[in-house]
């Protein structure tokens, strides 16, 4: 142990102390009482007290000194851990990202062939999109077939012979015992289709009602639209809804020079639906259509819709429809094409098709005035879909609505559109009008319905017509097996005056073609075989489902 060490310890320094206290006072008793110099032993003893304060001091300031190098080494033994630690970790970390890179090695390998595979897939889609066009080229020959089979000088399919022997002889006896029965429906009692309603001047006058409320920006372009229309028999109600801003003298200078457009300026601001009525009183035409200040038309929209609405030769058809495309409102009239191709979900739109949804906007159909005036117009009460309640009215009514052959609007989103502005306002109304779709309703005016109206709910006429389809097919099975009792029990099951709603949602031929088959154990291609049987039964079916619905 070194010198310090020893020093250390509190006896020793407790003793070194003591020593020299001593020695001081001793020093200065001698200095007093043998030299007699008392000044000089009060000097002494004053440095022993100072010399031992600063020896203790000195001891303390030495304590503190070993204890912090202590806890310095401590620090510097725990640091070199932490550094060991460390130095490991890292080295594990690099191996991890080695393996990483390795890992990223073998996907990007994996991207490469998921890459390579995406395109071999399509190629084969597109291969699959020729074939699908294949297929559906001949599906439509098929349905023009009217499914009566193959075409003539096809071989039979084995066993055709026997099959068609005896389901003509089948046929011909359940036929034979249908004209005996009490259900035979002879042709003088057989419902004859709804007289079509005259089609009139090849050219009728169409009237536009142009609506505007602060288009200052997009209106000239709207009108522009309409003056450009192949089709040239129109006249134009431009109604602006009290505009704010420069929209009338806008308006003003893009009608111009034309008297086919006719102003309104409405004192207030009363909304589109009180506009649109304004434009409906004053319209003179046989059909009428709407337009919206910031929309455009393609060349063909009139002529397309005129002609569909001019040969539709049904009293209950009410209007037509054409496609519409979602437009950036930058779009330009120049841009557009004359008309665009489209695809009609449906060939027809009813209540029963449309199942409570708006089935078009507001600027897709074309009417005939005397319907829209007959229910009218637009409900003054809609502050939002015041379009899809004023179809859904008509639809219940019974009036049908058809598509037109091609896609000729394009819809400006813009920002003002109320869809974007008033969307809470627009999902009330709409849960109000499908909740009133499945609900009954009682109409005021008789005078004013189509041949089949839909007072009950939608669910009613969905379960009608499902119902009817399976009846139909399985009374055709029943009267194949001479089943007449059968026969008369299916058709007993049919809602008496759904004629009108099974002859638009039914495919009779269809459904009596597959009882038929089912009945005698019939493969598609025997059907050639049997083409005066079969158009027998078919008419012989239709006309008992329409006696026993009228």
């Amino acid at each position: 142990m070194g010198l310090m060490d020893r020093l250390m310890s509190p006896a020793r320094r407790a003793s070194v102390l003591a020593i020299a206290v001593v020695a001081g006072l001793v020093g200065a008793i001698i200095l007093w009482l043998v030299y007699e110099q008392p000044w000089a032993a009060v000097m002494l003893a004053v440095f022993t007290a100072l010399f031992g304060a600063a020896l203790k001091g000195l001891f303390e300031i030495a304590v503190e000194a070993r204890q912090l190098r202590a806890a310095l080494s401590d620090s510097l033994r725990q640091f070199d851990d932490f550094s060991t630690r460390q130095h490991d970790l890292n080295g594990a970390i690099l191996d991890r990202v080695r393996e990483l890179e390795s890992v990223g090695r073998r996907q990007q390998g994996f991207n490469d062939a998921a890459l390579d595979r995406v395109r071999e897939l399509e190629s084969v889609g597109r291969r699959q999109q020729g074939f699908n066009d294949a297929i559906l080229s001949r599906v439509r020959k098929l349905e023009q077939t009217d499914t009566r089979g193959p075409a003539p000088g096809t071989p039979a399919p084995p066993g055709s012979e026997r099959r068609v022997g005896l389901a003509a002889s089948m046929i011909t006896a359940a036929l034979t015992a249908y004209e005996q029965s009490a259900f035979f429906v002879p042709d003088s009692e057989r419902i004859e289709e709804t007289a079509p309603m005259d089609a009139g001047d090849p050219e009728p006058l169409l009237s536009v009602v142009a609506t505007c409320y602060n288009q200052e920006r997009f209106v000239a372009d709207g009108l522009e639209s309409i003056r450009a229309q192949s089709y040239t028999n129109w006249e134009c109600i431009v109604v602006d809804d009290a505009s704010t801003d420069d929209s009338v003298a806008v308006i003003e200078a893009a009608i111009a020079g034309d008297d086919r457009f006719r102003l309104l300026r409405q004192p207030e601001n009363r909304g589109v639906v009180t506009a649109r009525n304004t434009g409906i009183e004053h319209a003179s035409g046989e059909f009428i259509t709407f337009h919206d200040g910031d929309d455009l038309l393609m060349k063909y929209s009139f002529a397309d819709r005129v002609e569909t609405l001019r040969s539709a030769g049904d009293p209950d058809v009410a209007g037509v429809y054409c496609g519409l495309r979602i437009a950036d409102e930058g779009v330009l009239l120049e841009e557009l094409p004359v008309a665009e191709a489209w695809t009609p979900r449906t060939p027809f739109v009813d209540f029963v098709v449309a199942e409570g949804e708006c089935p078009f906007g507001a600027i897709q159909p074309m009417f005939r005035i005397d319907v829209i005036r007959a229910l009218g117009g637009f409900s003054t009460t809609a502050t939002h879909a015041e379009d899809w309640e004023f179809w859904l009215r008509m639809m219940r009514r019974g009036f049908v609505f058809l598509p037109s052959q091609l896609l000729s609007i394009a819809y400006r989103q813009t920002a003002a559109s109320t869809t974007q502005t008033g969307a809470a306002g627009h999902v009330d109304i709409s849960n109000d009008l499908i909740e009133s779709a499945h609900s009954a309703v009682a109409f005021e005016d008789d005078d004013l319905l189509a041949s089949y109206p839909f007072p009950e709910p939608l669910a009613h006429y969905q379960q009608v017509v499902t119902r009817a389809r399976r009846a139909i097919q399985y009374a055709t099975t029943a009267l194949v097996r001479s089943d007449i009792d059968a026969f008369d029990t299916i058709l007993g099951t049919l809602e008496a005056g759904s004629v009108p709603l099974l002859r638009r949602h039914v495919a009779f031929r269809s459904k009596i073609t597959d009882g038929m088959r089912r009945a005698a154990g019939l493969d598609p291609a025997d059907l050639g075989q049997l083409e005066s049987e079969h158009e027998r039964l078919i008419s012989a079916v239709t006309a008992s489902v329409e006696l026993a619905t009228r």
